[in-house]
């Protein structure tokens, strides 16, 4: 995902991830990750649209924000391109927001850390879990491997220097021969 306001150098990293980072943010693709959605808030307004909730005036009644907290979190949102947003028309007065395509692609993010959450709960003290639409089952999600669909965990992955690392994340991560090559 392309953030469309870069980091510029005084930025502070602090708020983004819990303290300063070793590389600079703009090398750091969880830093931009986080610069573009940000806190809970954020994923509360992106839930709302997951969960088809479009205009304004739903999102307002489902999030119990002001006019202007939720109006800021969707400029945000529009600004860094996960959100697209369309003028109310004459048949349908108010604004209607829609998930960009890299807004779409949160849905996982979101699911797992729900799922991530709830690991931590009894089952009686869940608010909200994850089922099958058709079946009722509940579901557990996990992240997979795209080309092997092999569960990807701590016990069987490790970061590496990718062709844009610059030289805080080059000496951070190795750069295997192999890394990086899809199967």
């Amino acid at each position: 995902m392309m953030i469309r306001e870069p980091f510029d150098s005084d930025h502070d990293a602090s708020g983004i991830a819990g303290g300063a980072m070793s590389s600079k943010p703009e090398d750091c693709p969880l830093a931009k990750a986080l610069e573009a959605i940000g806190e809970l808030p954020t994923f509360e307004v992106l839930h709302e649209l997951f969960d088809g909730h479009t205009r304004f005036e739903q999102m307002l009644r489902y999030l119990k924000v002001s006019e202007t907290v939720l109006a800021q979190r969707l400029a945000r949102l529009v600004e860094v391109g996960l959100v697209d947003r369309f003028p109310g028309q004459v048949d349908a007065p108010g604004t209607t927001y829609a998930l960009a395509p890299a807004g779409r692609n949160l849905r996982p993010v979101l699911l797992a850390l729900v799922a991530w959450g709830n690991q931590y709960l009894l089952a009686e003290q869940r608010s909200m879990v994850l089922v099958d639409r058709d079946t009722g089952e509940l579901l557990e999600p996990v992240v997979v491997d795209q080309g092997t669909g092999r569960r990807v965990d701590a016990q069987n992955c490790v970061f590496v220097a990718g062709p844009a690392a610059g030289s805080a994340m080059r000496g951070r991560y190795p750069q295997p021969l192999e890394a990086g090559r899809r199967r």
